[in-house]
């Protein structure tokens, strides 16, 4: 594991820490990237991706994985070349083409799911959860919301699991325009909130 101090000392980036939400800005010309300790979700110029592990909080610091700490070296390269003059392209109507996809991760410490993708430009997307509990129960509608892209085409949303908490249940992660069109799906696989915890729930304390 690494730390972001010594991430953002050895690529050049300035360093802010953000309490009490355990997590730290770092920060370059043109790059913006925002890392929680807990969360394998972080972004970058205000747009979502995924870590391959969630970075821990600890003497008073973010750590992040060996990957992490490679991708952020290459955010930074990349924020250190000169970019090309360019216009802004027009806005797309909410209802313009686009890619429509979803991604799904746990929350560490929640009964939560992270569900992230890209969508049009400025379109409102309504996410649906859908529980397989067991083969004898019928598929139960759990929670659904609506989020809306942002001006890249990148949409997040964190949103309760309840009441599946039923460990190796599946759960059924739906993203839809509100305003009709193909869908896209992908599924989750329930696990324990805080796997890295070796006391069971009925275990004496």
């Amino acid at each position: 594991m690494h730390s972001l101090v010594s991430v953002a000392h050895q690529d050049g980036y300035g360093y802010m820490q953000r309490n009490p939400e355990n997590a730290v800005e770092l920060v370059k010309p043109g790059m913006d990237i925002v890392i929680r300790a807990g969360s394998r979700l972080y972004w970058v110029n205000g747009t979502p991706d995924a870590a391959d592990v969630a970075p821990t909080y600890r003497n008073r610091d973010v750590y992040v994985s060996d990957n992490t700490a490679i991708i952020l070296g290459r955010l930074a390269r990349s924020s250190a070349a000169p970019a090309a003059e360019s216009v802004d392209p027009p806005q797309a109507p909410a209802s313009g083409q686009g890619p429509l996809t979803v991604s799904a991760i746990g929350g560490l410490g929640a009964e939560t799911l992270s569900v992230f993708g890209s969508a049009p430009p400025n379109a409102p997307v309504r996410i649906s959860l859908y529980g397989q509990i067991s083969r004898d129960l019928p598929t139960m509608l759990l929670n659904t919301s609506s989020t809306v892209a942002s001006a890249e085409g990148k949409y997040a949303i964190t949103m309760p699991i309840a009441p599946d908490y039923f460990r190796g249940s599946i759960i059924t992660v739906n993203a839809a325009l509100t305003e009709g069109g193909p869908a896209s799906t992908t599924t989750y696989k329930v696990g324990a909130p805080n796997p890295n915890v070796s006391i069971e729930s009925g275990d004496p304390l």
